[in-house]
């Protein structure tokens, strides 16, 4: 009788103890799921460069340190040039242009991330009578030629062109593209640092004619047509709207840490056909 009550009482502990080590492990298993799903990541990286690129950088800063809020993404507009500058000398993990680089440039150990396909926009005021340009048109409203809106169809009025600085990587794209490498922007041209004041100067003037990055063309704005061709997704696609061109994010060498993370979420298709596709044409499908 009393080998009976031991053996009962041994097999009652087993049992307890099994119980104790199952929900145990349970907990642990929870607790690692838990750990599995947290962000590791930790750090900063710094972006800066094209004002064209900033809109894309900025919500890609937003949306990226909500899933990992140890890392920190600082994101300043200053310029192609000034990205490129930037990233090489080591202030910048990230350099973001709107350009390729120059010859002088891919000897300097940069990386290219390509992050979105950019149309250039000829944009004028809404209230502007014309629709529709030639590409040998805009040439020759860019370089002076042309300085009348009555010579291309419009009023009686002159025509202001409103442009970038030279740190900018549409107008690098604009020289070579459209007037050509040897030729000259019309004198009186306004040059301003950012797309930004760029549509804000021609929102506000009647008769100007500017150029600029689909992105910014709003209500306040209106693109023209070249050649009959509205920039649209399905004439940047078929490439039958000419003037388009490849947005940029560089890196000293191969990126690493936070810093490939965050150009990895910029080209995942969650940001890519979702907030990016908004404004700017995705670069992966």
């Amino acid at each position: 009788m009393k080998r009976e009550s031991s053996k009962t009482l041994i097999v009652g502990l087993f049992v307890i103890l099994s119980g104790v080590v199952a929900i145990t492990a349970g907990c642990k298993s929870k607790t690692d799921s838990k750990q599995d799903t947290k962000s590791k990541l930790s750090g900063g990286v710094r972006v800066g460069g094209s004002t064209t690129v900033l809109p894309i950088a900025q919500a890609a800063a937003e949306q990226f340190q909500a899933k990992n809020p140890d890392v920190k993404v600082e994101v300043q507009g200053t310029g192609s040039s000034e990205g490129i500058k930037g990233v090489t000398e080591g202030t910048l993990d990230i350099g973001d242009s709107s350009r390729e680089l120059k010859p002088e440039e891919k000897s300097l150990g940069l990386v290219d991330h390509a992050v979105a396909i950019d149309v250039i926009a000829f944009a004028v005021h809404p209230s502007n009578k014309v629709k529709n340009l030639t590409p040998d048109q805009i040439k020759g409203i860019l370089t002076g030629k042309i300085g009348n809106w009555k010579e291309v169809g419009g009023l009686d009025e002159k025509i202001q062109v409103v442009g970038r600085d030279e740190a900018s990587g549409t107008r690098e794209y604009v020289q070579k593209e459209v007037i050509g490498k040897d030729a000259k922007f019309v004198q009186d041209a306004l040059a301003l640092p950012g797309t930004g004041q760029l549509k804000a100067a021609v929102a506000q003037t009647p008769f100007a004619f500017g150029y600029m990055s689909i992105g910014q063309v709003d209500s306040t704005v209106r693109a023209l047509k070249v050649d009959n061709v509205a920039p649209t997704p399905k004439s940047v696609e078929s490439k039958d709207y000419k003037y388009q061109r490849n947005l940029h994010m560089f890196t000293k060498g191969k990126a690493k840490g936070a810093t490939k993370a965050f150009i990895d979420f910029v080209l995942s298709k969650e940001f890519q056909s979702g907030t990016l596709s908004k404004e700017f044409y995705p670069i992966t499908k």
